[in-house]
């Protein structure tokens, strides 16, 4: 199993962000804290994912996807 990267880092980063604003700052909007929380998590599960699994297959998909969008 290889180190976590950066998306594992950010990922933490947002989630508690999020929360530490969402426990000090009361005001802080429902979409603001669910945006912050939702991409957090997105990057924790893909940094998670990045560790251990087999990033070929997603580098494969997002050439093609690329190549039919362009």
């Amino acid at each position: 199993m290889r180190k976590p990267g950066k998306m594992l880092g950010a990922g933490m980063l947002l989630v508690s962000t999020a929360l530490i604003a969402k426990h000090y700052l009361a005001d802080l909007p429902d979409f603001i804290y669910g945006l912050l929380m939702g991409t957090g998590v997105g990057l924790e599960l893909f940094g998670l994912f990045s560790t251990g699994g087999d990033m070929s297959k997603f580098k494969k998909f997002k050439e093609t996807l690329f190549r039919k969008g362009g």
